[in-house]
């Protein structure tokens, strides 16, 4: 079955169609926590979370972070061309934007070397 744009963005406007427990879940959730959570949804269904929870106030970083998990085409499926475009856009600015305001997130883990004692011509 085809449902069309409209028809889909509209469904995720319904707060039934999303359960209440996910959504508190995903509101007290940190940025990684997000991502775990919704590592096991198939790409519409991050797509179509990340629209509902893009038009909630409290939920619209969250919505970015989520959009920023999926590709322009499943996002564009899930709110129009125009709509689709605009939250493609928008979640990965927000992704550079973290990156950028916060670099020890992304940063590799660094290890030092093991160092052998340094002897300096002083202690001869």
């Amino acid at each position: 079955m085809v449902t069309s744009h409209a028809t889909t963005a509209a469904r995720w406007d319904d707060d039934r169609d999303v359960p209440e427990e996910l959504v508190g879940r995903l509101y007290r959730a940190s940025e990684n926590a997000v991502l775990d959570l919704i590592s096991r949804f198939s790409l519409a269904e991050r797509a179509n979370l990340a629209v509902y929870c893009y038009r909630k106030t409290h939920l619209y970083r969250i919505g970015l972070a989520i959009a920023a998990t999926c590709d322009r085409e499943t996002l564009v499926e899930a709110l129009g061309t125009n709509l689709g475009d605009i939250l493609y856009a928008q979640s990965r600015d927000r992704a550079l934007q973290l990156r950028e305001s916060s670099p020890h997130m992304f940063r590799p883990k660094v290890t030092l070397a093991k160092t052998t004692a340094y002897h300096s011509a002083a202690d001869e």
